[in-house]
């Protein structure tokens, strides 16, 4: 594990401390990124490295949502960042660009306007790294385009670089290797047959330190469960628990609870998983970890739900939105919510489970999170169906159906 990560955090490194490269093209499979994203973690937190890392993983639907999507999160971050300036007595940050009114500018030009801005206010000795890293790419040549429009831009920018994930295709190494042979092309070694010989042998390795051990144990206890291996998965995080009950690391603690709930709740085992839920978010709460506890009560609020325990579930999924409400987790704050409407649904309280899954509804679409968003809306239409309400169905049949032309429009592609 050691071996590969520092493998990773080498190639990374090289690529940002070498002022002649600008951009760095990483192949890797969605489900393989979970080290790779913690490298760059690692090393944007490493105090030897001044350089800011600009993070935007959201899925690229095309170039507008996705810009969007970026604009709003740089926004945020930027806003704190100037609100503590001020408060330890500092001027604020300057002003971000202001979009212009009426779509003057595409959105290769308004994200490539924001990259100037922030380069300009960026003391010179501290790079930029733009790390634009879509798990879901479903509009390749748009996404293509983009990439490319922001390549070039920033060629008079010195200290500005660019990380972004190709896709399946490999769409931008098929254009730039060509075009553009300062480009680097990274494929880390992340392939699960590889990843699982190299942790299996490291994880019972006498000389790998205990930490360590543990958490290469955490991630095959995840591909147990991946393949279905349960009893071992059990094991391993039984094991693991004793861990960090020993070590008194009460964060992991929540965390392994958490898992074993998951592996009884994947066979059905629903006593028992409720049984470790509820373990796992009291510790969370004790330890005021809200991440742990939106995401558990969420889980606690599923398993209630199995077992027709309605207004037990009720209160988790509402905790779950409240929280998730305030510390902007947009996806577990649409989770509870159309969680919300079922729980709703199912106890005939149709005005407020239409409420809920409204909500929901109108936050996927406002963020543009409209990926899953079928099932959730044939419910909606059902509520309206049995509450007599026409024109409301109306409105949301219209809706649902510009949404399954445009599902059926990208699947031919």
């Amino acid at each position: 594990m050691k071996r590969i990560i520092q493998d990773i955090q080498f190639r990374l490194k090289n690529f940002v401390n070498r002022s002649r490269l600008r951009l760095l093209v990483i192949f890797c499979a969605p489900e393989n990124s979970t080290l790779l994203l913690k490298s760059f973690d690692a090393i944007e937190d490493d105090p030897a490295m001044p350089d800011i890392f600009l993070t935007f993983g959201h899925p690229f639907t095309g170039s507008e949502p996705y810009v969007d999507h970026a604009m709003a999160s740089l926004r945020q971050q930027y806003n704190q960042v100037s609100g503590e300036l001020v408060k330890r007595g500092d001027p604020p940050l300057p002003a971000l660009p202001e979009e212009p009114v009426g779509g003057s500018l595409s959105p290769e030009e308004r994200l490539l306007t924001c990259i100037q801005h922030i380069r300009g206010i960026v003391p010179r000795e501290r790079q930029v790294i733009w790390l634009f890293y879509p798990m879901e790419i479903n509009e390749p040549h748009e996404y293509l385009r983009l990439i490319d429009f922001i390549r070039e831009g920033i060629v008079p920018l010195q200290g500005v670089k660019l990380i972004v994930r190709d896709n399946a295709e490999q769409i931008l190494l098929q254009r730039l290797h060509i075009y553009y042979p300062e480009a680097q092309f990274y494929q880390p070694p992340l392939e699960p047959d590889k990843l699982m010989k190299e942790l299996a042998g490291q994880a019972n390795d006498t000389r790998t330190p205990p930490e360590e051990q543990a958490q290469i144990h955490m991630m095959l206890a995840g591909l147990d469960v991946s393949e279905g291996r349960f009893d071992q998965a059990l094991a391993r995080n039984q094991e693991l628990l004793g861990y960090f009950r020993h070590s008194g690391q009460r964060h992991h603690q929540s965390i392994v609870l958490n898992n074993i709930g998951d592996i009884y709740y994947l066979q059905n085992q629903l006593v028992a998983a409720q049984e470790s839920y509820e373990q796992a978010i009291l510790i969370a709460v004790e330890e005021k970890s809200e991440p742990l506890v939106i995401y558990q009560s969420i889980n606690l609020g599923n398993v209630l739900q199995r077992q027709q325990k309605f207004d037990e579930a009720l209160v988790y999924y509402q905790a779950a939105e409240q929280l998730a409400d305030k510390n902007r987790t947009l996806a577990y704050q649409i989770q509870a919510l159309e969680q919300i409407g079922a729980v709703r649904h199912q106890t005939r309280r149709l005005d407020e489970a239409a409420a809920a899954l409204e909500k929901a509804t109108d936050l996927r679409q406002k963020f543009h999170f409209e990926h899953g968003l079928h099932g959730p809306m044939s419910r909606l239409l059902n509520i309206y169906q049995e509450m007599g309400d026409a024109e409301r169905l109306e409105q949301r049949l219209k809706m649902y159906v510009e949404l399954a032309r445009r599902n059926s429009a990208i699947a031919k592609l």
